[in-house]
């Protein structure tokens, strides 16, 4: 590990000044340029006087004590520490040829809340923006959806049973991350109600401000012990490690010059903890499905990527059955929460698809397994239990 001079005047929220900050490092960069695409931090590409182990290009991460886009919404800065603690984790974990991995860090810097890691390229796309563009059809690169879903799928579920032992105090540590934990909880469960049924004074969509969403008694008293339960279990989550924001967003794809898979890189880690495995789940599969349901004609590889993934967590962990339960509720919970506050595309179309959310809900709630073998998640409920 280098160290950096304590340039406690510089303002690390400009280029110039990350600029300045790394001038007598061994980053000094002739060229600091704004990364596009987070809204919590602020991202650098740094170019490099001096090739550093090889690199010409790295990137770097300052935290602020706020959203970076939402300056009035305070952000803890611990989260830069757990991200650190869980990069490094992750990374000294994996296989040095595994598909799937995290950028190396280099530098890691408390006093700053700034991390200087791996570039993973400027070619390099997200994982949503990949599929959405269509590379990920059998047209643009045969096989090559399937290799994305097996990959992040078998990663995660070796992940997570690696996690159950607790390797190196990884749960007690984690289980620290509590702004995590109820952030997580807050979320998703912590907005379900009042984006179907909206009282004075909530936050709603505008895509349901118009008119809400029509649900019956039962089918909100459903949703109501739906949210309260897995609030709790997302607090109280104790036994798995979790990324935490496991989203095609934060999920980059990087390819060979014959457009063939090289690199999967998994990014923000800040929200790493302890949590529900089926909730991380939930979340990459309700992303997923918004591109298919919006981007219609990338359907059939969308739709590739989900099922070999649920197929590879399931080979490599054995879920039990409240892990497929959990994951379905958490898709459709995701659906209805997080569309509607997502520019994702038309105002019917939205509505569409959180109606569909809340008939997950309703039908994942207390899901028989010969239910659960029917449904979204039934890769997970196959010949392994």
């Amino acid at each position: 590990m280098t160290s950096i001079m304590d340039t406690t005047s510089t303002d690390l929220t400009s280029a110039l000044g990350v600029q300045a900050y790394l001038a007598s490092t061994p980053f000094a960069s002739d060229t600091v340029t704004s990364i596009s695409g987070g809204t919590a931090n602020f991202a650098y590409r740094i170019h490099l006087m001096t090739p550093f182990e090889g690199q010409e290009t790295l990137v770097l991460k300052h935290a602020q004590p706020y959203v970076k886009d939402l300056s009035c919404i305070p952000f803890w800065l611990d989260r830069q520490a757990f991200e650190y603690e869980a990069m490094t984790r992750i990374k000294a974990w994996l296989p040095a040829d595994s598909p799937v991995t995290v950028p190396t860090i280099y530098k890691f810097d408390p006093q700053r809340n700034v991390i200087i890691m791996e570039d993973c390229g400027i070619d390099a796309l997200t994982l949503k923006e990949f599929m959405r563009r269509g590379s990920g059809s059998e047209s643009a690169a045969p096989g090559l959806a399937a290799t994305i879903g097996t990959s992040l799928g078998r990663f995660l579920g070796a992940m997570h049973a690696w996690s159950r032992a607790d390797p190196d105090g990884i749960l007690e540590l984690f289980a620290k991350n509590l702004q995590a934990l109820r952030l997580s909880a807050w979320a998703t469960y912590g907005r379900v109600a009042e984006t179907l049924q909206p009282r004075a004074g909530d936050d709603v969509p505008p895509a349901l401000t118009d008119q809400p969403i029509v649900v019956s008694e039962s089918d909100m008293g459903i949703v109501n012990e739906v949210a309260e339960e897995m609030g709790e279990a997302i607090t109280a989550a104790r036994d798995t490690f979790v990324m935490g924001d496991f989203w095609p967003g934060n999920i980059m794809v990087t390819l060979d010059s014959e457009q063939r898979l090289r690199r999967l890189y998994i990014l923000d880690w800040e929200l790493a903890k302890t949590g529900v495995p089926g909730v991380e789940i939930g979340q990459f599969c309700a992303e997923m499905h918004l591109l298919r349901r919006f981007v219609p004609a990338i359907e059939e590889s969308v739709s590739t990527v989900l099922d070999t993934f649920l197929q590879a967590y399931a080979d490599e962990r054995q879920p039990e059955e409240e892990v497929a339960r959990n994951a379905l509720v958490h898709w459709g919970t995701h659906l209805v929460v997080w569309t509607p506050r997502v520019q994702w595309g038309d105002k019917d179309t939205t509505r569409k698809v959180v109606e569909e959310g809340l008939r997950i809900i309703v039908a994942a709630s207390d899901a028989t397994k010969e239910y659960l073998s029917r449904s979204l998640v039934s890769p997970l409920v196959s010949q392994h239990q």
